[in-house]
């Protein structure tokens, strides 16, 4: 997520759930149906994820 983006939980999470410091939507998607996650920062990573593409 760039900086100066509100929701430093989502980026912290999107941080934890990267894969070798990348991040894709199958990571996110894990978590979700695994519950290791608040759902609302997952949803908020998601959402990230797919409005900035990182």
């Amino acid at each position: 997520m760039p900086p100066g983006v509100p929701g430093c939980r989502a980026r912290g999470a999107g941080v934890r759930l990267a894969v070798d410091g990348l991040l894709d939507p199958l990571p996110p998607g894990q978590a979700a149906a695994a519950a290791r996650h608040d759902p609302q920062v997952v949803r908020k990573v998601w959402h990230c994820l797919a409005r900035f593409g990182r």
